[in-house]
């Protein structure tokens, strides 16, 4: 046996608001999942730049203390090339070399 549909114009009326109710409920909670989504995107990408930062400020460091070492070094090599330069020039004066 068939079931009885109720056509009046109240009944349709609130079959149409039924369904315009579940179709924006439904397009409602799919707007929070986009939030939702785009908050936790919003949240990975600040952690992300952060950690950026993070790494550039250590790589300048650490490239500020490579520069410090090598200038050091620079000059370290500067005072060890005089030194043995003086060094020979005494020894020559001690020990003078005959020219053949």
């Amino acid at each position: 046996r068939k079931a009885e549909v109720d056509y009046t114009r109240p009944a349709l009326n609130r079959k149409l608001r039924e369904t315009l109710d579940f179709s924006i409920a439904a397009e409602m909670q799919q707007v929070e999942q986009k939030k939702e989504q785009n908050k936790v995107r919003r949240e990975r990408l600040d952690k992300a730049w952060k950690a950026l930062l993070q790494r550039r400020a250590e790589l300048k460091s650490a490239r500020r203390a490579i520069e410090e070492k090598n200038a050091l070094l620079g000059k370290c090599e500067k005072e060890l090339a005089t030194r043995r330069k003086n060094t020979v020039e005494r020894l020559l004066e001690l020990y003078p070399v005959k020219q053949a």
